[in-house]
């Protein structure tokens, strides 16, 4: 899909842009910050976006389209990679005994600058799972299920393949 046209959103929802960007924020919470306690990915790539961004904005499903809006296509496609490329080579080398260990995210979170307060969904969600729900959800069946949605706004703008 062309760069210049994945900012477009159909009928008030998401753009492709934007879920790259929902995506890779809590792949990146969930595996670097939460899970394994080190920096978030985001912070090597600081231009996604013109402008400051914030930890948690892109957290909730729907599309912010003022931020959205600022989002660089190709830097957000890089970032996205870099996520996925971090997790895999963690996944290389892990003890995956960390798998079958509690996460204090909502710890994490805090710390990260995503309170409870503003994401008591995402605390909650997040709160009492082992390492095994940030790899299988956050890591895999959150994009998948998101992929749907870009395919989805991709044959909605006209650029089907089929």
């Amino acid at each position: 899909m062309p760069p210049e046209r994945r900012s477009e959103p159909i009928d008030g929802g998401s753009s492709i842009t934007f879920l790259l960007w929902h995506i890779a924020r809590h792949h990146d919470l969930a595996i670097n910050v939460a899970l394994l306690g080190r920096p978030q990915v985001l912070d090597a790539h600081p231009s996604v976006a013109q402008g400051e961004v914030s930890v948690s904005v892109g957290l909730p499903e729907a599309e912010d389209h003022d931020f959205a809006s600022r989002l660089d296509p190709a830097a957000i496609a890089t970032y996205h990679a870099a996520v996925n490329d971090s997790t895999r080579a963690w996944l290389a080398d892990a003890d995956l005994t960390i798998l079958d260990e509690p996460v204090d995210a909502p710890a994490a979170l805090t710390e990260a600058g995503v309170g409870e307060a503003g994401f008591p969904w995402l605390h909650r969600m997040w709160s009492g799972q082992t390492g095994t729900f940030f790899v299988q959800w956050e890591a895999v069946g959150h994009q998948i299920n998101h992929l749907g949605e870009m395919v989805a706004v991709r044959n909605q703008i006209g650029l089907s393949p089929f």
